[in-house]
């Protein structure tokens, strides 16, 4: 859980929990341009995995921050920024 002064430590667990379930995709690729019709059939099925690591990914974290720090975190829906705001 985070809290206060635990940041370090709290990362490098989520991190491990996140590759031991290859659900890191997202904090490690950029987020892929987002499909349109007459994009190829592997475009979109990379950016569909991005996406739903990225969903995952969010909801993993924010169930592991304290209530009383959460509120004081910018919401994002990137899970690359949302962890910026955490550092800060």
């Amino acid at each position: 859980m985070l809290i206060d002064n635990n940041f370090v430590d709290w990362k490098d667990q989520i991190l491990l929990t996140l590759d031991c379930m290859e659900l890191d995709l997202a904090l490690w690729v950029d987020e892929p341009f987002i499909p349109t019709v007459e994009s190829a059939q592997v475009d979109k099925e990379n950016y569909e995995w991005w996406e739903q690591s990225n969903r995952l990914i969010l909801m993993l974290i924010k169930s592991y921050i304290n209530k009383n720090i959460k509120g004081c975190i910018l919401e994002s829906d990137k899970v690359k920024t949302y962890i910026n705001a955490i550092e800060e």
